[in-house]
């Protein structure tokens, strides 16, 4: 067995690994070697764990949080542009009406 440093702790338990096999978790990007993984911004997300950029909320989603795995749906009758960040940027569709962030009718 290497330094303590070569090694982490897998969560909860006492199980080392070597460094050099840690990844992001999902959420989050980087090489995961040796340096701190960095949470996706607002409006973008990762699904998966690896070192795989984060990706742009689709038109129709927003992620309003860092560090975010899926982007969460417009309300009812609404849809965002690519990469929205917050709820307000769902609007209502062509032909219907509401509050920007609610679902329309």
């Amino acid at each position: 067995m290497g330094d303590a440093l070569d090694y982490v702790q897998v969560s909860m338990s006492s199980e080392l690994i070597p460094a050099e096999n840690c990844t992001c978790n999902a959420g989050f990007t980087g090489p995961g070697i040796t340096t701190e993984c960095t949470a996706c911004a607002v409006g973008t997300y990762k699904p998966v764990h690896g070192s795989d950029p984060c990706s742009s909320c689709e038109a129709g989603t927003y992620l309003d949080v860092t560090g975010g795995s899926v982007c969460l749906s417009c309300p009812a009758n609404t849809g965002s542009l690519l990469g929205s960040d917050a709820i307000t940027d769902c609007i209502c569709n062509v032909g219907y009406e509401g509050t920007d962030g609610a679902a329309c009718s």
